[in-house]
């Protein structure tokens, strides 16, 4: 492999202002028909922005770290995260191996890029 890196697109605060005009957009639109979703599109929105940037810092350490053990760490970590919220928030019935279920998918993937 070679060490030239390719160059990347920085996103800043500017793209993220121009994406929540969008939002504001939105909430106008809901205001003009009365719709009532107003503040729940604004904290969505403000609430999205402050969780990925969260994300954004902790993926920045464990990419820069250039480990594979801790990027498959952080890849099982988010996976059972996922496969936990899908079953105890969203799903309406459960089964007795309803997050194994939901877990196969991912690891059955891992097994098959790795070799």
């Amino acid at each position: 492999m070679s060490d030239v890196r390719e160059p990347t697109t920085q996103l800043g605060w500017g793209h993220i202002a121009l994406g929540f005009t969008f939002i504001l957009f939105d909430v106008g639109v809901s205001a003009y028909f009365r719709l009532g979703i107003e503040r729940g599109l604004l904290t969505a929105a403000i609430r999205c922005v402050i969780q990925l940037a969260i994300m954004a810092v902790l993926l920045h350490g464990v990419f820069s770290a250039e480990n594979p053990w801790a990027v498959a760490g952080i890849a099982l970590l988010l996976n059972l995260l996922g496969t936990l919220e899908i079953v105890a928030n969203k799903a309406k019935r459960r089964h007795q191996h309803m997050v194994l279920c939901f877990s196969l998918p991912f690891y059955w993937h891992l097994d098959h890029t790795i070799l």
